[in-house]
């Protein structure tokens, strides 16, 4: 979220109607904070908003007294929603409530959707390529980040074991360990697709921290889900993986989205053989590992975010965080299925008005 766009809202001769949709109010966090705080801004003489989120922690200050009026709509899962299965939720507001503006992310604008794929299909995928790479003497890289990706990892690699298609050793870093045991203790708290699992217990991850990495061997027949998922320098899962990378025998399993200039976007880009600098502060090294990408963002799919935004057809549709080829392609999607709309791209730390 490194590009700060500020807008400027204005209204002629009516009152706007503003949406603001959030998938949970549950943490005092920036994000919570921010869109509160947009919303008491908002002149009330010229603006309507409303606030939708699909859950909410009413114990805490901060949301007992919303300055608008709200809808809870509870979802089985917010880490993975698509659009389109919102829309459904809150079909009746939208057909009741115009709504002007739209503000869009586009993270995945330049990743298509195979028209075959299903989430139970990546995942039977997934448990084969680890076969696979255990069966070639090797270990798997999984680089994760340490809040959402890798609990997700782990229940995934349970549901591997309680199947009984795969046992393993598994390995995770510090960080992703002390999230996962809050994971844990709260688990009863939502909704959940697995409410009773207990990660750690069930798993039992050896867990690896900045000092012990470096002694930390490529072991074969292990998966290693080690943060951070962009694969920052210094993090574990750079370290490991440039112990790793000219070997052809292990294998990086990429499960989330990677901006292509971080050390994971660049892995996973680069074609066999090629020459790749995984830290500056390091030499360059040959790519001989086995690379494989798979559908498990938790961005939700163009395809879903351009159904929902025709299902709106709001008057203006502003789009927000994603690659300039990501958002090029959502703008000249919109552009073609909501030709009465104004598809608009603001340029980064440039005032807009709408």
């Amino acid at each position: 979220m490194n590009r700060v766009v500020r807008e400027r809202f204005t209204a002629v001769g009516r009152t706007t109607h503003v949406l603001f949709v959030i998938d949970q109010l549950c943490e005092t966090g920036g994000a919570e904070r921010a869109i509160l705080q947009t919303i008491r801004l908002l002149p009330k003489a010229r603006f309507r908003v409303s606030l939708i989120t699909f859950r909410i922690d009413e114990k805490l200050q901060l949301f007992r007294n919303l300055p608008c009026p709200h809808f809870v709509y509870p979802l089985r899962r917010t880490y993975d929603w698509n659009a389109l299965r919102v829309a459904r939720k809150i079909r009746r507001f939208i057909r009741e409530e115009k709504v002007d503006i739209l503000i869009m992310e586009c993270t995945r604008g330049d990743t298509p959707v195979p028209a075959t794929w299903s989430r139970a299909g990546e995942e039977q995928r997934l448990g084969h390529a680890i076969e696979n790479a255990f069966a070639q003497g090797g270990c798997v890289l999984i680089p994760v980040f340490a809040l959402g990706k890798t609990q997700e990892v782990l229940a995934m690699l349970y549901k591997l074991r309680r199947e009984k298609i795969l046992d393993f050793p598994i390995y995770i870093g510090g960080l992703s360990s002390k999230i996962s045991d809050i994971y844990d203790r709260r688990g009863r708290m939502g909704r959940r697709q697995l409410p009773r699992l207990q990660l750690l217990d069930e798993l039992r991850p050896f867990v690896l921290n900045a000092e012990s990495i470096h002694e930390a061997q490529a072991r074969a027949g292990r998966v290693y889900a080690l943060s951070s998922g962009m694969m920052t320098p210094k993090t574990l899962s750079n370290t490991f993986a440039q112990r790793i990378v000219d070997q052809p025998r292990h294998s990086v399993f990429f499960v989330g989205y990677a901006d292509p200039e971080s050390p994971a976007g660049i892995l996973r880009n680069a074609r066999p053989n090629e020459q790749v600098i995984l830290d500056p502060g390091e030499a360059s090294q040959h790519v001989r590992c086995h690379i494989e990408q798979f559908q498990f963002s938790a961005h939700a799919s163009r395809e879903s975010l351009i159904g929902f935004a025709a299902r709106l057809a709001p008057k203006k549709v502003v789009l927000v965080h994603g690659d300039p080829l990501a958002v090029e392609w959502v703008r000249a999607r919109l552009s073609l299925d909501l030709p009465n709309s104004e598809i608009i791209v603001p340029t980064p730390g440039v005032e807009i008005e709408l």
